[in-house]
């Protein structure tokens, strides 16, 4: 199978890939569309340190094999049981892991994923919005923290689908 896999700066091959088996508790789902994100063109550039080898990937879509239902990909993995998870804060998880950064991504033909990291895609959203799902999350987060108000200044500082 085919992945998107980083050899350093400047340098993104698309390789074969031993096809992932299912462990327990995991499904297969299989990749549709993803985007590219700033992180990725940071590692890209060489800006930032990845681990050669490591497939890429952290904003996508596909298809779970096992009911054939869109889903979204969440790109981090919490541990449930940490100080933070407990108290309902994933994102603050002592162990979490993310998926094209900590450890391979999505832009891969197939993924073996826990279930509770695949969110339904509802019928009246395209593929395209789809594949940009988890920035705009990102962005909707942000505004549901500040909650900022008709008529309030903001000052908006990104250019992709985040900013």
């Amino acid at each position: 199978m085919k992945a998107a896999v980083y050899h350093g700066p400047h340098n993104i091959k698309i390789e074969n890939v031993p096809e992932p088996e299912p462990k327990r508790r995991r499904v297969l789902v299989k990749f549709k569309a993803g985007s590219i994100c700033g992180t990725d063109m940071h590692f890209y550039r060489g800006e930032w340190k990845l681990k050669k080898g490591r497939i890429l990937g952290h904003d996508a879509w596909g298809v779970r094999e096992d009911t054939g239902e869109r889903v979204v990909m969440v790109p981090v993995v919490n541990c449930g049981h940490c100080y933070f998870c407990q108290r309902g804060y994933p994102a603050l998880c002592l162990r979490s892991k993310l998926y094209g950064l900590t450890r391979d991504g999505f832009f891969v033909e197939s993924k073996s994923m826990i279930p509770r990291s695949l969110i339904p895609i509802p019928a009246n959203v395209s593929d395209e919005e789809a594949a940009i799902m988890e920035p705009v999350a990102l962005a909707l987060r942000v505004l549901n923290h500040l909650q900022p108000n008709l008529g309030d200044w903001v000052t908006i500082v990104g250019q992709g689908p985040i900013g």
